[in-house]
């Protein structure tokens, strides 16, 4: 396979406890070839990439056979900072991540690594080829706006804001200027400009042991952050433009279902209320932001 999985983890033995063992026999799901093991053949490699776990996580990672990539002093520990540790050290051609918590079945990281062969980037994705997602209803809110958000960097991705997704060796050493941001994906997609992309279906699990370590305000500001990052590195001054009336979407779905699924309101006023604030938004930010230099 010559694929390197690369786990970003925090506090997450007893999860590791069950996936390390399922990526023993990594390429199970391909019943007509012998399963690969990463402690027997050393065609492929398991990367920890370990934030500073106190539970055993690490000494878990070790005693199964991964190979345990600790931060450095003055190194962030952030996601972003985990999984750029790991790409950064995998020796493979196919680089795979995937989450530590469970929710990404070994099956569909084994379907990446796969499609590697004839695609420069696989992404996981919930939202195309009979994919779900299974999370809470305010995570999935979440994750559909920042696939709204982020529409003008990958406009034909489906599932803009996947955590399991593979890439060939030379779309990271294409990448330049790449950032430790939530979404890595999306960095590598922007900088690494693959040539070929492909999604392939998945049922994403919320996690069912701990909890996550990013709370929905962390997450939704630096999101915000990092993708006008990218808007910035690929389009250039357009990128606040895009990224305000994005924003707007955004607010526009995300008020319009609260306002219905949630407080239980009809669906036409809540579309009413959804717009006039899109709007306030919009003009507000705007004026304050994206031609503040002109005021």
């Amino acid at each position: 396979m010559n694929t390197s999985v690369v786990i970003p983890t925090l506090n997450e033995k007893d999860n590791l406890e069950k996936l390390l063992p399922q990526l023993r026999v990594f390429g199970k799901a391909d019943c007509g070839r012998r399963p690969l093991s990463y402690i027997e053949s050393g065609m492929y490699e398991v990367l920890v990439c370990d934030n500073g776990s106190d539970d055993g996580t690490v000494e878990v990672a070790r005693g199964m056979g991964a190979t345990v990539l600790g931060a450095m002093d003055g190194e962030g520990r952030t996601v972003g900072h985990a999984v750029l540790r790991g790409i950064g050290a995998a020796r493979f051609e196919r680089i795979v991540v995937m989450d530590g918590d469970l929710s990404h079945p070994v099956s569909v990281v084994w379907r990446i690594a796969m499609g590697l062969a004839g695609k420069e980037m696989v992404i996981g994705s919930r939202y195309k080829d009979r994919g779900s997602n299974g999370d809470r209803f305010a995570n999935r809110v979440m994750s559909r706006a920042g696939n709204i958000l982020a529409i003008g960097l990958a406009p034909k991705v489906g599932d803009r804001m996947s955590g399991v997704w593979g890439m060939t060796a030379g779309v990271r050493d294409r990448a330049i200027g790449v950032r430790p941001t939530a979404k890595p994906m999306l960095e590598y997609l922007v900088r690494g400009k693959p040539r070929d992309v492909e999604e392939i279906g998945y049922v994403f699990e919320p996690r069912k042991v701990g909890k996550s370590k990013i709370g929905r305000k962390g997450v939704l500001g630096k999101s915000l952050k990092d993708l006008g990052h990218l808007y910035r590195a690929r389009f250039g001054r357009l990128a606040k433009f895009c990224v305000v009336g994005g924003s707007g979407v955004v607010i526009n779905y995300t008020v319009t279902i609260g306002l219905t699924e949630l407080v239980g309101m009809w669906y036409g006023f809540s579309l009413l209320v959804a717009i006039g604030l899109a709007a306030a938004w919009n003009f507000t930010l705007n004026d304050k932001w994206t031609w503040r230099d002109r005021n």
